[in-house]
Order: C-alpha cells, then structure tokens, then sequence
C-alpha cells in the first residue's frame, strides 16, 4: 500500500531529522496548516514507540510557537486523526497543527451531549481494567502487555498484535 507520507520522506520538506518530518500540506484547513510524522511508517497512535511519539510532539509544540510568531496566528489546534472512524485519510500517524485567527471561518466546536451515570459507570468499568495493563516496546513495536510480558514475547513473531489491530488500522 502507498503511504503519501513514506513517499514525502527525503523530499522537500520544512524539516528532516532520523525520527520525523514537518511538511506542508496540499489539502489544508487554514493557511499555514503543518503535518509533523515519524518516519518509520506506523499507521496509529498505538503503534508509535515512546521516544518517538514525544519527539513528534516536541516537534509539534515548536511548529505551533512558530506559528504564533510568524503567521501571526491567535490559536492553534493540535489535531490528530487515530482511525478511520475519526477521518484518518492516510494511513500514517500524523499530528496536525492548524494555525488560528478568529476570522477563518473554521469551526471545530463539538456538541457535547450529557451521558447518563450508567453510560459513565459503563466507561470506567470498561476502560480502567485497559489503562492498567503495562505496555511493553519490544524492538521497533508496541505491545500491551496483558500482565505475561514472556508470552507477548512469544508471540511478537507470529505478529499477533497486528492481526489483533487490523480492524482498528486505516
């Protein structure tokens, strides 16, 4: 599968270092929208090591400041697209920066609604038991380790945690 980001890498870029790149977009929301991405291809949030997934923020913080200071914009969004489900076009993980002034015309306001307490004790009761679980790099992947880090391990080779995810990739 092409990855328009994968085929970015080594090109004209705003900037290049061995994890990630900064790079304009042909399709933008605002005028100055800049996309930050690692370079090793991963299609989610969840298959990102640590170090990278800070180092693109980092890089994503400074972006946004430059941003403030050259383009003159008020605010910035700091948008990531993780699935499908949530408008993930490309099949790469990516974090949007969106410069902001009022008179765009962009609007990114939700319409939050009111969840019952038995939706909230439903989301807890579901998500915490997750969130416990430790998560574990092994080499260049992200495992989350359901407590047996040596059969995680075991199973690395039969890349269970990609066939586990690819309902979840774009």
């Amino acid at each position: 599968m092409k990855c328009e980001y994968c085929e970015r890498i080594g090109q004209e870029v705003l900037y290049e270092d061995s994890i990630a790149v900064i790079a304009l977009r042909d399709n933008v929301l605002t005028a100055g929208q800049i996309t930050v991405y690692p370079k090793k291809h991963s299609p989610i949030l969840e298959t990102i090591d640590e170090k990278t997934f800070q180092h693109c923020f980092q890089l994503a913080s400074k972006v946004s400041i430059a941003a403030f200071e050259s383009l003159g914009s008020q605010g910035t969004n700091i948008l990531i697209q993780n699935g499908l489900a949530s408008g993930q076009t490309t099949p790469h993980f990516a974090i949007e920066v969106i410069p902001r002034i009022p008179s765009d015309n962009l609007s990114l306001k939700w319409n939050p609604t009111n969840p019952t307490q038995d939706d909230l004790a439903m989301t807890l009761s579901q998500i915490i038991p997750e969130m416990d679980k430790p998560v574990v790099e092994i080499g260049d992947e992200v495992v989350v380790d359901g407590g047996d880090t040596e059969a995680v391990l075991e199973q690395q080779d039969e890349n269970n945690f990609l066939l586990k995810s690819l309902k979840r990739l774009p």
